[in-house]
């Protein structure tokens, strides 16, 4: 598990692996999250997330 703190959003990404190869990710965010792989993009209104704006948290 890994935690992250953006300019426009927080919270934790999981990543797993089982025996079988297959990797499963859950993200969990409260505030804008956005990513260009899948085209998937979620924010606030009139907010912008910015490129390599996440920082890891201890």
């Amino acid at each position: 598990m890994a935690q992250f703190d953006t300019r426009y959003s927080t919270g934790t990404l999981n990543v797993n692996s089982g025996v079988d190869g297959y990797v499963n990710t859950n993200l969990t965010a409260n505030g804008s999250v956005g990513w260009q792989g899948e085209k998937y993009r979620r924010q606030r209104p009139h907010r912008r997330q910015r490129r390599g704006d996440f920082q890891n948290r201890p």
